[in-house]
């Protein structure tokens, strides 16, 4: 494999979010499917470099959480962290697709991704797609096989399955395996705003609220969050409402004042 070449595309790879979280998605994606153009036939995470193991992460926090295991398990060889550019490429077109509702293009680009590495944030990405289909059962797997994994996953990665799964489970009625992992997401994550607000949606239902349309869950790439509202970028979305039977990020600005 061309490591130059895939040096080269990580690079646009980071060039492509920086564009998406300013807005400028058209940019983005053309930057990003140039990037995938040149995604090999077969992608090997894991590989050795002359004496030293190379593995591909998506980003610090990865390499941070795999490198604090390692480190815990004793000596062991030099590694190095060479960037992902591909798998992630697809994620972010998949991404993008999801947000403008074109869900089987999501999926052709979550399947490609999946087919170099089954990384979990694909996983759950499609489990996202898949739910919003309605195949709440495959979604529901991919979710628990990414939980499965446990402490070989970031906290926030785990977390975020279990949000994911626990949303899921309120779709099907299961409202106390929806409170539970909920609550266990929250021993990962704590404060989580989305899982904070799926509690109080569950708590809603309990009380005899209406069933309402999928809640959405935060994705995990470096993309906008934008107020439910009036459709600004929220800075620090750590601001949740249930706003007609939804659970939406508010700014500063319309988040009612006994609230904000």
């Amino acid at each position: 494999m061309d490591h130059e070449k895939e040096a080269r595309d990580a690079d646009a790879l980071e060039e492509a979010i920086a564009l998406l979280e300013r807005g400028n998605t058209e940019h983005a994606e053309a930057i990003l499917e140039r990037v995938v153009a040149n995604a090999p036939h077969e992608y090997a995470r894991d590989f050795m470099r002359g004496d030293t193991r190379c593995i591909r992460f998506w980003d610090d926090e990865e390499f941070m959480h795999f490198a604090l295991r390692e480190k815990a398990r004793g000596p062991s060889q030099q590694i190095a962290w060479v960037k992902s550019a591909y798998p992630q490429a697809f994620y972010v077109l998949g991404y993008i697709a999801v947000e403008r509702g074109a869900l089987d293009e999501a999926l052709k680009w979550l399947d490609a991704g999946l087919r170099l590495e089954p990384h979990p944030r694909l996983k759950l990405e499609k489990a996202h797609v898949l739910a919003a289909q309605g195949e709440i059962d495959e979604a529901v797997r991919l979710q628990e096989e990414v939980i499965a994994l446990g402490a070989e996953v970031p906290a926030s990665t785990r977390a975020q399955a279990l949000r994911s799964l626990a949303v899921d489970l309120v779709e099907r009625g299961r409202l106390e395996e929806a409170e539970r992992h909920l609550h266990e997401s929250l021993k990962l994550d704590p404060d989580n705003a989305t899982a904070v607000g799926e509690l109080a949606y569950v708590n809603a239902l309990r009380r005899g609220a209406t069933s309402v349309p999928r809640s959405s869950v935060a994705h995990a790439a470096k993309v906008p969050v934008r107020c439910g509202a009036c459709d600004v970028v929220v800075a620090r979305p750590t601001q949740v409402a249930l706003v007609r039977g939804r659970v939406v990020y508010l700014c500063g600005r319309c988040m009612p004042a006994e609230s904000a």
